[in-house]
């Protein structure tokens, strides 16, 4: 599961990070985690569910000091959070058009 290995890099770079930068590019979403100005580690996310929760977590692709802190002190719950999105995806996507209304009307 590709997710999986991405979650684990994205964990390793925030450990010795303390600035993450997000940039949008053309095969996904670029992390760039920095440590005393330079940058330490990069890390390419592909996968979409993944890359929109990243997103979403910062303040114009960035998450840096308080911010960073607390993403860091989270990361286990953001992980469970994208897993369930990714289960769910793939759920929606493999069940017919009538199992997957049922889907959507439980989850809401």
């Amino acid at each position: 599961m590709l997710i999986v290995k991405d979650l684990n890099r994205l964990h390793k770079g925030l450990m010795n990070s303390s600035t993450l930068l997000m940039k949008k590019v053309s095969g996904g979403l670029e992390c760039s985690f920095l440590r005393e100005g330079f940058t330490n580690n990069v890390v390419l996310i592909k996968d979409d569910v993944l890359a929109e929760a990243l997103i979403s977590s910062g303040v114009n692709g960035i998450i840096a000091g308080v911010d960073l802190l607390v993403f860091r002190s989270a990361f286990n719950t953001f992980s469970l959070r994208v897993k369930a999105r990714k289960l769910y995806q793939e759920l929606h996507a493999s069940l017919p058009a009538a199992n997957a209304a049922m889907l959507d009307a439980i989850a809401a």
